[in-house]
């Protein structure tokens, strides 16, 4: 009897050792390759898109588990969003633990490897986002093949019916990926590129927090943006939530070039030279799903900002600025630079910024003075004075084409202290009045001292200039212009079209008791005279000669 047993055990055993052996021959000459074509269309049943692979290769190991590497692999795009791929990586490693499959009836992945993945988010002028159409064709399939009981989800986050294992993978790493947003609401189109992305997520699951960090390059050639938090799926509202995120970006690596080239709607514009600025973002949450933003609660803040423009003579700094963020609106509660020993404050919003993109802006100066601020050697005519002014803008829209025709605002500006310097006003009006001969030099022989003394000077000092300005139509309308000197007054008003045409009318007025010192000087200017005895003349600005005088040759 014991005899037969161990004939039997050692039988069994040797069946045993037979099929283990077989089971690794098979595994080491099994080629996953095969059943490429029903992997693919399994994938797109799924997906609702199309679907490739150069190769996949699967081994099994007892220590290490079972690795799956996947090459090239290629997801297509829905075709109401181009021809171009949706994503698209060269390679990505999987390994799954065997003994938690088997023991626990759980599928835990040691790790994902994804290289240069390359991701294409799309927007369309009706506000699709090619995301939301991602898995239609699959889901419309599996809804008409089974009743609505095997679809409803469990608590683990995976159907009910199905039974399907618990997923967690301990570790997800993608290197040297890129994200391209293409926003064609926008005309041109805006298109954003985040390139030399790093991302890793741990302890990923179906129904748990995990922590995110990402690292990507903006507008930069070094990676410049930094962000970790917690993400979340939300498989009953298959969302994508994310918690409790820390971003922040150096602005001074930013590349003006680059930018241009990103953003067409900059191409033409003369962008600063940004030369520090620490921007922090925090978000509270921020959900998104397949009807696209679903809510966001953030805030973000600059600091210590510096900018150079070449036409200003002292930096834009510190720029400070802080913001809060909907998922309906972006609000600038405050914002401000100083400039020189002046100051600008800015305080406004975006709201519906998706859509309409509806938005207002306040700007408050004070005390910016222009001999400090703007270099003026180059001219022959200099401009000095303390400008203090506010200004109120609305509009609809960043679209260059209509942007400015829905722009709408209202403001003031007045200028304290003024003075032009290396030219004299009132003699120069004076020269232009060909009707008699050296007029200039006729009053300065026939007035009292005191009064040839102002044609005699070098500058002209301006005692009051304020103007109010409104903004519609696509033109800046000035709706008035007082300028107040010790020999002359100008009122004036006009039109500046934002293409660059232009008009301009306004009296100039010399006070009553000049007037009358020049009248008995040369008689011949009575014929200038209005109801109150003062000299007053219109005048159109002679735009083309003033340039002349202001810049140079």
């Amino acid at each position: 009897m014991k005899k037969i047993i161990k004939i039997i055990f050692v039988t069994l055993l040797a069946v045993v050792l037979i099929l283990i052996i077989g089971g690794i021959i098979f595994l080491k000459t099994f080629d996953v390759n095969r059943f490429k074509p029903q992997i693919i269309t399994a994938g797109q049943s799924a997906l609702g898109r199309s679907i490739d692979f150069a190769r996949v290769d699967l081994k099994l190991s007892l220590s290490k588990g079972i690795q799956l590497h996947i090459a090239d692999i290629l997801v297509g795009e829905h075709p109401d969003f181009g021809k171009d791929s949706f994503l698209t990586a060269k390679e990505t490693n999987l390994t799954v633990f065997i003994k938690d499959l088997i023991l626990k009836r759980q599928i835990r992945v040691l790790g994902v490897a994804c290289n240069s993945p390359k991701l294409n988010i799309i927007r369309l002028k009706d506000g699709r986002i090619n995301v939301q159409s991602f898995g239609a064709v699959g889901q419309n399939k599996q809804r008409n093949s089974e009743t609505p009981t095997q679809t409803q989800p469990g608590k683990s986050g995976q159907p009910a019916s199905l039974g399907l294992p618990a997923l967690f993978i301990n570790r997800i790493d993608i290197s040297s990926g890129r994200l391209t947003y293409v926003d064609h609401s926008f005309d041109p189109k805006l298109s954003l590129i985040f390139d030399k992305i790093t991302l890793r997520l741990d302890d990923f699951s179906l129904t748990n927090p995990f922590p995110i960090m990402f690292r990507a390059a903006f507008a930069s050639n070094s990676q410049n943006i930094f962000a970790q938090g917690n993400g979340q799926l939300n498989m009953d509202r298959l969302s994508f939530l994310l918690k409790d995120v820390k971003a922040t970006s150096e602005l001074s690596t930013l590349s003006t070039e680059m930018l241009r080239n990103l953003i067409p709607q900059l191409k033409d514009a003369p962008l600063p030279e940004i030369r520090s600025g620490a921007l922090s973002v925090s978000i509270k949450s921020f959900e998104a799903g397949q009807q696209g933003l679903i809510g966001l609660k953030g805030q973000g803040e600059l600091s210590k900002g510096s900018l150079r423009i070449k036409e200003l003579a002292v930096p834009i700094e510190p720029v400070e600025a802080s913001l809060t963020m909907s998922e309906s609106a972006v609000t600038l509660s405050r914002a401000s630079f100083n400039l020189g020993k002046g100051r600008i404050e800015f305080s406004g919003d975006i709201s519906d910024y998706l859509l309409k993109q509806d938005y207002s802006l306040k700007a408050v100066l004070t005390n910016i003075d222009l001999n400090e601020c703007v270099d003026q050697s180059a001219y022959p005519i200099k401009i000095k004075g303390l400008i203090f002014g506010d200004i109120v803008l609305n509009g609809e829209g960043f679209d260059p084409h209509t942007a400015l025709s829905k722009l709408t605002g209202n403001g003031s500006l007045e200028i304290k202290e003024g003075q032009l310097t290396d030219i004299n006003v009132l003699k120069m009006v004076l020269d232009k009045l060909s009707f008699v001969p050296n007029l200039a030099a006729a009053l300065e022989a026939g007035l009292p001292e005191r009064f040839k003394e102002n044609l005699r000077k070098k500058d002209t000092a301006i005692t009051s200039f304020k103007t109010a300005i409104g903004i519609s139509n696509a033109s800046a309308v000035i709706q008035s212009m007082n300028m107040d000197a010790e020999t002359f007054r100008f009122q004036g008003s006009g039109i500046v079209g934002f293409d660059q045409t232009y008009s301009f009318d306004g009296s100039f007025m010399i006070p009553q008791d000049l007037s009358s010192r020049m009248t008995t000087a040369v008689p011949e200017m009575e014929y200038l005279l209005d109801e109150s005895r003062q000299i007053r003349f219109p005048l159109k600005f002679p735009v083309e000669a003033l340039r002349s005088h202001l810049c140079p040759m």
